[in-house]
């Protein structure tokens, strides 16, 4: 039983062999930069969704490979493209999936900061703690608009903490790249 794969594009592991020059030669990372445009180009024209566009969003999870699964160790950011702008947005127009976005950009922020070195025990705390206030078991019991809260509390966590995920999709993204090279 096959699944459903998304459509994808490969930054290989030569960019990694020499991120070094890439980033300190403009001619280089200009390069870069136009490749990883196109290869979005044709993200976009698979999907017909738009990186960055409120109506028709194309959201990325930016992620490190390797030969063989390694669950877990490999870094990942998911849901590349969201802000706390668009979600709103989108929360306005698709009402009944309030939850699922905001859930969306919860998991964008934590990623975005485990990535940047933060601990996955301070997100569980800030769950706990949401949890208790709200009386509830499960996450999928919090109301869309406590999902919300928790996501923006997750948001201030990263601010705190001083690795705040850029507002711009492009900015996230070139961000994101560039965390899993590092």
């Amino acid at each position: 039983d096959l699944k459903p794969v998304p459509p994808a594009f490969i930054i290989t592991s030569e960019i990694f062999r020499c991120w070094q020059a890439v980033q300190k030669f403009s001619k280089a990372r200009e390069e870069f930069m136009q490749r990883v445009r196109a290869a979005i180009t044709d993200l976009e024209s698979q999907t017909a969704r738009v990186f960055g566009s409120p109506d028709t969003p194309l959201l990325l999870s930016v992620r490190s490979g390797s030969a063989i699964s390694m669950p877990g160790m490999m870094t990942t950011i998911h849901n590349v493209g969201l802000n706390e702008e668009l979600v709103e947005e989108l929360a306005t127009q698709h009402p009944n999936q309030e939850y699922f976005l905001w859930d969306n950009f919860r998991r964008f922020l934590q990623s975005w900061a485990m990535a940047g070195g933060m601990g996955r025990e301070e997100f569980q705390g800030l769950m706990n703690s949401h949890k208790r206030r709200y009386n509830v078991r499960l996450k999928r019991e919090f109301s869309p608009s406590q999902m919300r809260e928790l996501a923006l509390e997750y948001q201030n966590a990263l601010r705190r903490r001083g690795c705040s995920a850029p507002e711009d999709p492009w900015i996230q993204l070139i961000g994101a790249v560039e965390m899993v090279l590092e």
